[in-house]
């Protein structure tokens, strides 16, 4: 809804063809537009932008939230249900979206205020990203070094828990390098475009812009296809780029791995502390 106005297509009034600046806080260069109906769709296309925008730069920080919940909850955090966390995670999310919405879509705050506290948002999301590793990594250190004494302190599911929270954050890991290349172009272009350095390109980089602001699912979900072991294995063994391999991968046949003796000696403790439980339960 936006493309036709951003590359000249579409004009307000009797203005000039040329891209207007993405944004600026000099009078003379803002469009002036009497009303809405004039030109509705630039409004809603920026209003709708603007939110997609926000939802992507904090997704890392909520998900890094809902990964403090599962080390805090650790013992049954996969086999409890708390749907009050979702409610309260998707409230806090869209608490920060919309109030940021305002404040940029009716210009009440500077741009590059709005662009320095979403770098501090997703900042403070890989520091309590690496908190919550350490944390879960310390667990796995004891069961490794201190099997016998860490039987004792922790149940299978905290080290099932501590094991998945290693793998969500290697995966987010991935994910966190893709985005932050993707938004450090972004906002290259949008600084070129905001103190026009260079005004012959203005065009051309709002296109890239569009782009990188709208398409960038096709490079996220590739990240995450290869950020899961079996899916990058298929691609992998599929000898791309012929696309009639794709449509006959079904599995990929793996031969087992034999156990070796630690995991063997950590089964049997497993065993051996569920007949004792098994054996308390059956005596009270």
């Amino acid at each position: 809804m936006m493309t036709p106005y951003l590359i000249g297509a579409w004009t307000i009034g009797n203005i000039s063809s040329d891209y207007r600046s993405f944004w600026t806080d000099d009078e003379e260069e803002m469009t002036r537009i009497d009303s809405i109906r004039e030109a509705w769709p630039l409004f809603i296309g920026g209003l709708f932008s603007w939110y997609y925008m926000f939802v992507m730069t904090t997704c890392l920080f909520i998900m890094s939230l809902e990964r403090t919940f599962a080390s805090y909850f650790i013992g049954n955090y996969e086999n409890t249900s708390r749907l009050y966390l979702l409610f309260l995670l998707f409230m806090f999310q869209h608490f920060i979206i919309f109030s940021m919405l305002y404040l940029t879509f009716c210009n009440r705050i500077h741009f590059l205020t709005a662009v320095i506290f979403f770098m501090i948002v997703n900042i403070l999301a890989m520091i309590i990203f690496f908190g919550n590793r350490q944390y879960n990594r310390n667990i796995q250190k004891k069961f490794k070094k201190e099997h016998v004494e860490s039987v004792r302190h922790y149940t299978l599911p905290v080290r099932f828990q501590a094991k998945e929270n290693l793998r969500v954050f290697n995966l987010t890991v991935r994910v966190f390098v893709s985005g932050f290349v993707l938004i450090s172009l972004a906002i290259s272009f949008l600084v070129v475009l905001t103190f026009k350095w260079i005004p012959s390109f203005d065009t051309v980089l709002t296109y890239c812009f569009e782009n990188i602001v709208h398409l960038n699912p096709l490079v996220m979900c590739s990240v995450l296809i290869f950020s899961v072991g079996t899916w990058s294995k298929a691609l992998f063994h599929s000898r791309l780029p012929m696309i009639n391999k794709l449509t006959r991968i079904t599995f990929i046949d793996l031969r087992p791995e034999l156990p070796n003796q630690t995991q063997q000696q950590e089964t049997e403790t497993y065993f051996s502390q569920l007949h004792n439980v098994w054996e308390q339960n059956r005596s009270s």
